[in-house]
């Protein structure tokens, strides 16, 4: 299986924040599969080959600056082109325990619900009442006053996936071509920030056909603020519903996830990425003193589990909180997403990455960018996250020559 890390940006460089959680990202993946390759831009391949990440390949080809209008495009146009069961995950996803994708006997696996949605509506219902709340968020908002409108979202509940999916679903529902429309289902849609795959030839022929509703329509998705989550976690999804009756199946029972639900949840921002934590109480398979991740470790039960049973809450509230967290496994899994730019998760991956590169490892990524914010007046030498470490640990990012005598 060929395991994957897709980046590319406007700015041709993978920032100081991101870079720290991709080297850790593509140090993990390796541990578990025995490989990982790199697609991205010229620049960014290049920055890579320098900073010595440790990719078995990286392919400046495929992809190009250009395609990242809406971001998610350049992970559709390798998608499409793997012609082998391959793996691909975000650069901010950290698999401390290996996935044993295998077990779970599907085609295709992701790796959670990406919206909530009542499990009570059938499809079509589901469709019914998002288009109601679209219309009402539509016509009435800028008119009703605030006590009503509160009651009406109540009510309806579907902000969210309003705002992520099926606004710009229905702004473009007269180019949904029906057999499309035939076989949307809002509730399964998943979250990619991993994407198994092993019957590579539908996926890449409904990668095709996702590729084709983009250009058709580049304008409204680039411009919409979730355009990149439309087109990639909502209509790949649906065209893969529509082309393969397998797939179909296996969102009848939440088959196509990894996990009951998002592994990990911010739930007290305390600010500055202090608060609290929510991780689901994860079964893990134990074997050879290691802990995997397998078909078995999803709660079949789960819709009737208490919340003490379904999760571990973890408290982030200072620096002693930040120190304890460093050797944590998060339960095995860690998808950081908007996370990765606070400060408290900066300084954890900065010292998870330390022990797996070493001393020079770290201090050779903090020269590189050093010298490239010299002429940006509006960033500083040391992130906040580097601080922030330097301070729990005394670990010094540029020390003097006769200091490491």
């Amino acid at each position: 299986m060929k395991v994957i890390h897709t980046y590319v940006d406007d700015h041709t460089i993978i920032w100081k924040e991101l870079l720290y959680v991709q080297y850790l990202s593509a140090i993990l993946a390796k541990k578990h599969y025995g490989n990982i390759s790199f697609y991205g831009d010229t620049k960014v391949c290049q920055q890579l080959k320098i900073l010595g990440l440790p990719y078995d390949d990286i392919n400046d080809k495929l992809v190009k600056k250009t395609d990242v209008s809406t971001f998610s495009i350049p992970k559709l146009k390798i998608y499409k082109e793997i012609k082998e069961p391959f793996l691909h995950i975000d650069t901010d996803t950290l698999l401390f325990n290996k996935i044993e994708f295998e077990t779970f006997e599907e085609d295709y696996l992701f790796s959670h619900l990406d919206v909530w949605m009542d499990d009570k509506l059938d499809r079509r219902d589901a469709v019914e009442e998002l288009y109601e709340h679209y219309i009402i968020q539509k016509s009435v908002e800028p008119v009703t006053p605030k006590i009503i409108l509160d009651l009406i979202k109540q009510q309806h509940n579907y902000g969210v996936m309003n705002e992520t999916y099926s606004e710009l679903f229905f702004k473009l529902l007269n180019k949904i071509e029906t057999k499309l429309y035939d076989k949307v289902n809002f509730r399964a849609i998943p979250n990619m920030n991993v994407v198994y795959v092993n019957n590579f030839h539908k996926f890449s022929e409904a990668c095709e056909l996702t590729l084709k509703h983009y250009y058709e329509n580049k304008d409204a998705i680039d411009t919409h603020k979730n355009g990149a989550c439309y087109i990639e976690q909502f209509i790949l999804h649906s065209y893969l519903r529509m082309i393969d009756k397998r797939y179909r199946k296996s969102n009848k029972n939440d088959n196509h996830v990894i996990f009951n639900e998002q592994p990990l949840r911010e739930i007290n921002d305390k600010g500055e990425g202090f608060g609290s934590l929510s991780i689901i109480n994860q079964k893990h398979l134990y074997f050879n003193n290691k802990s995997l991740i397998t078909k078995l470790s999803k709660y079949k039960n789960w819709n009737i589990m208490s919340q003490e049973e379904k999760y571990k809450i973890l408290e982030l509230n200072d620096e002693d909180g930040v120190k304890e967290l460093f050797d944590s496994d998060f339960g095995g899994f860690l998808h950081l997403s908007f996370l990765k730019w606070k400060t408290t998760y900066q300084a954890i991956i900065i010292h998870k990455l330390r022990q797996e590169i070493g001393d020079y490892g770290i201090r050779k990524i903090h020269k590189y960018f050093e010298t490239r914010y010299i002429n940006k007046d509006d960033l500083e030498p040391m992130s906040d996250g580097e601080k922030l470490y330097s301070k729990i640990t005394g670990f010094d990012f540029n020390p003097s020559s006769n200091s490491l005598l």
